[in-house]
């Protein structure tokens, strides 16, 4: 395809707005809508390729593909090679392990995927997932994929001419259409679904796209036929389409549902520009072909690569936003990283003209993917091996100790076949007695489990027996039957387990029971109302009253920590740190702590406990307490969290 200057100049006011979004939305509340503009850029470029390789036959796509893996693989490997080297050095082995999983995804083409289901675009713990950004780069090669059988398709089934790019035409503008419907009119599956998904910028690539196939051939820069001078309405033409792109990017924000109708303008300006500078020499266009925004918007993909694992590292090590005084260091290592990507990676082997032949073309596919590949097995590495805890030293590995503490019973004891076996393994406090049975029983999920590092050294206070009765994922209540089909037989299984040991133990005193179900605040209008679960937990309290049991529930604790490494090691260097790392305690954790709240009130027989207390003073919930870690993982405390928390409980006094 023809080469156009102006559209690299381009691509500079489509990147410079993403990088300065990305160093702080304040500096330029839409900037992330460059990267929809760079859709636009490419359906109208890789379209217009297509179309005319497509008129040699299907083959001709394999050069396609072969010249997309040389323009766009060799400097991503490098980036991700990169970042994984860099976070064995920044990342703590929670976060190591989820860069892991993305890094798989990044190299097999699905980040967007990854991270439409595991993450918010906008929220603050996305700016510390350092490949973030190739939610953007998996689109475009699925759409790489995808577009080829598309212009092909169209192609074959009709005689050259016009009609083939008709054919193709309708095509695109049918799932363009149906890309736009599906955005506005169909629910997102999950908040920030639709950000992130190619079915919802299919719209934005078919407008590239369908400007392509109506301008049957762009005329060469130095031809008689090259774009002839702009006459005053193309002029205006252009000053308006310009105007619809900067306004998009200067008023637009995260707070509009985009890509919408909101991006429209930013859209359709992007294809008018993309027309008029391809019949027309008008002011506007020219701008675009100067030397130095032209030279920025050919580094554009390198700029893209590398900018945002710099500024995602940068907050990781500074456990935050960087202060403002780096953030000129941060934009002068992303433009030198990117030239020298640039140079010595992209432009040699883009330029390279060794693979001539179908064969060569399909070895160089195949050398790509190779490469892929084995970053994939590196990101399996980091999930399988937990993130390499061998690398850690010093303070990093002392975290690393607390962090991956845990139930040592866990394996044998938390599991409904276990219910009746191994009573001597599974009871801590005062060694298990057949003639005794147990003074207390824990029950409950893996939230249940948590806690016995803990209820061991207050079981041994009070010289009592306690059971551990626990099977992660259910809910530790008869008739509270789990919303997940996969588990509904599990949990009926445990709960009948759970119902013959508490029968088989005559002298029983407590149940503590610990979940992770969070509810809707007034229990007591719930239990009017016969909502399901509130009554099993009223007949679960009124028949372990009946058998002289109490009915003791440990409140859920805040989950959704972000282990960040930058925030737990000042934590737990400095005490005054400490109310610093975590995070707010929310809504649905509040709602829940009143529905139990209102459980304790109305069953006579039933206690409660709020780790709240202890884990949430002033209502943000700490991950670090006395120089240690507290936390497991983002929702379960670990057996120092669990060491600390227990005495503070405020459990019932059952000495013997």
């Amino acid at each position: 395809m023809t080469y156009l200057r102006f559209i690299d100049g381009l691509r500079a006011f489509a990147i410079l707005p993403v990088l300065m979004f990305h160093l702080s939305p304040v500096l330029l509340p839409g900037g992330y809508l460059g990267v929809d503009v760079f859709f636009v850029i490419s359906g109208f470029l890789i379209t217009g390729v297509l179309a005319q390789q497509a008129d040699r036959g299907p083959l001709a796509l394999v050069g396609f593909w072969e010249r997309r893996v040389r323009r766009l693989l060799p400097a991503s490997i490098l980036v991700m090679l990169t970042c994984f080297v860099a976070s064995l050095v920044f990342l703590s082995l929670e976060d190591a392990k989820v860069f892991g999983a993305s890094l798989i995804a990044a190299a097999l083409f699905h980040a967007n995927l990854f991270f439409a289901d595991t993450l918010d675009y906008f929220a603050a713990p996305a700016s510390e997932h350092p490949l973030l950004h190739f939610w953007s780069l998996s689109v475009e090669e699925q759409f790489y994929f995808i577009w080829p059988f598309v212009i092909a398709l169209s192609f074959a089934v009709l005689p050259a001419g016009k009609p083939r790019r008709a054919l193709a035409a309708g095509l695109i503008a049918f799932a363009s259409l149906g890309s736009l419907a599906a955005l506005l009119f169909l629910p997102e599956a999950k908040p920030g679904n639709h950000f992130f998904f190619l079915s919802t910028r299919v719209w934005e690539l078919g407008a590239g796209s369908l400007l392509a196939l109506g301008l049957a051939r762009l005329p060469k820069q130095d031809s008689p036929d090259s774009p002839k001078a702009a006459p005053l309405w193309v002029e205006i033409g252009a000053g308006l389409a310009a105007i619809a792109v900067l306004a998009s990017l200067a008023i637009l924000s995260e707070d509009y549902q985009l890509p919408g109708l909101a991006s429209l303008p930013l859209v359709l300006g992007t294809t008018a520009l993309l027309g008029i500078g391809a019949r027309y020499q008008a002011k506007l266009t020219q701008a675009l072909c100067w030397r130095g925004v032209v030279w920025i918007g050919q580094l554009s993909y390198s700029l893209y690569l590398w900018h945002w694992p710099i500024f995602s590292f940068a907050r990781i090590a500074t456990g935050g936003q960087p202060p403002l005084w780096i953030w000129p260091l941060l934009l002068a290592l992303t433009f030198l990283a990117s030239y020298l990507s640039w140079r010595f990676v992209e432009q040699p082997i883009r330029r390279w003209r060794g693979a001539t032949t179908i064969t060569r073309q399909l070895a160089v596919i195949a050398a790509g993917l190779a490469a892929l590949l084995v970053v994939a097995g590196l990101g399996r590495a980091l999930v399988v091996f937990d993130g390499m805890p061998w690398r850690l030293s010093g303070l990093d590995r002392k975290i690393y100790e607390q962090q991956a503490s845990e139930n040592p019973y866990r394996q044998r004891c938390d599991s409904w076949q276990n219910a009746d076996k191994d009573n001597a393994f599974c009871t801590v406090g005062r060694p298990y007695d057949p003639q005794h049975g147990f003074d207390a029983i824990i029950v409950g999920s893996s939230f249940a489990d948590q806690y016995v590092p803990g209820l061991k050294l207050w079981a041994e206070q009070q010289d009592i027996s306690l059971r551990q009765v626990t099977n992660s994922t259910c809910a530790g209540v008869p008739g509270m039957t789990s919303r997940d089909p996969s588990k509904v037989q599990v949990c009926t299984d445990y709960h009948e387990a759970l119902v013959q040991v508490i029968e088989a133990n005559p002298k029983l005193k407590l149940v503590i029971l610990a979940t992770h179900l969070r509810f809707l605040p007034d229990f007591e209008g719930q239990l009017a109302a016969d909502h399901q679960r509130s009554q099993a937990l009223a007949d679960y309290a009124g028949w372990l009253a009946e058998r002289g049991i109490k009915l003791h529930i440990i409140a859920p604790i805040q989950i959704r920590m972000n282990l960040r490494a930058g925030c737990i090691k000042p934590a737990v260097q400095d005490p005054a740190k400490e109310t610093a790392c975590g995070r707010e305690k929310s809504a649905r954790l509040l709602e829940t702590e009143d529905y139990y709240l209102g459980a304790a009130k109305t069953l006579e027989t039933v206690s409660l406990s709020l780790p709240s207390a202890a884990l949430c003073p002033d209502d943000f919930c700490r991950l670090v307490a006395d120089g240690m870690l507290l936390y497991r993982n983002q929702g379960h405390i670990n057996a120092f969290g669990a060491r600390w928390l227990v005495p503070k409980l405020g459990l019932p006094d059952l000495k013997r």
